[in-house]
């Protein structure tokens, strides 16, 4: 990575202001955001102002070696979506993930992403015809 120049680098990194960080965060998306369950994830989200990921990686999927390569494509995966909806994701990796590899585990959260954009947008015009 050292022969990276930083301009590229800087586009492959995944700054804090992308990830969900605190306790509350995570309970305020777990509680009150919509699901999404498919073979090797659990999705849940919330409307946000930007595009945020949290990731839960349980020792039900393997060692720490194998969770550390998870969530590497996890966030991997988040950081390639181009069309990210300004949401806060939340991910639960089932231990089906542990033997996947980037193209499946990407696949995977690109549909649940996708069901998930279907589930929320009714949802959200609702909210406006309530407030209006």
């Amino acid at each position: 990575m050292s022969d990276v120049p930083s301009s590229i680098r800087a586009c492959m990194s995944f700054p804090k202001t992308s990830r969900i960080l605190k306790k509350l965060e995570y309970k305020r998306v777990l509680d009150s955001g919509s699901k999404v369950v498919c073979h090797e994830l659990v999705v849940f989200a919330i409307k946000s102002h930007s595009p945020r990921l949290g990731m839960i990686v349980s020792r039900k999927v393997g060692n720490a070696v194998t969770r550390n390569r998870v969530k590497r494509l996890l966030r991997e995966s988040f950081r390639q979506e181009q069309n990210l909806q300004a949401w806060d994701i939340v991910v639960i990796a089932r231990h089906n993930i542990a033997n996947s590899d980037f193209k499946h585990v990407s696949r995977s959260l690109r549909r649940s992403l996708e069901r998930l954009s279907k589930k929320l947008e009714p949802r959200l015009d609702r909210n406006k015809a309530i407030e209006s």
